[in-house]
């Protein structure tokens, strides 16, 4: 994967994973409802949501669905690429 330009007026945002009571790993928001992980991070256990902190606190935005890299091998981590489709836009 190579990101070679920014969107006019997008700003780029780093989001934790949540799982249940837990934050692990975490991601990058690369479209208004579209977060960028690595596969192992949602295999086999998946976040219920992303957390962004915010001035004064934290918010989270439910994940909808994730979908792995079609040729991630979790036993060599090849293509360790996972999107999470959030259930409501960023608004980063």
């Amino acid at each position: 994967l190579r990101i070679v330009a920014a969107t006019a007026g997008v700003t780029a945002a780093a989001v934790a994973l949540v799982y249940g009571d837990a934050v692990g790993c975490s991601g990058v928001v690369v479209a208004a409802r579209t977060v960028l992980t690595a596969a192992h991070c949602v295999a086999p256990e998946r976040p219920s949501a992303v957390r962004f902190a915010e001035a004064g606190g934290a918010r989270d935005v439910a994940v909808r669905a994730v979908r792995l890299h079609r040729d991630f091998d979790p036993s060599l981590l090849r293509a360790d690429l996972a999107a999470l489709e959030l259930a409501e836009a960023a608004g980063v």
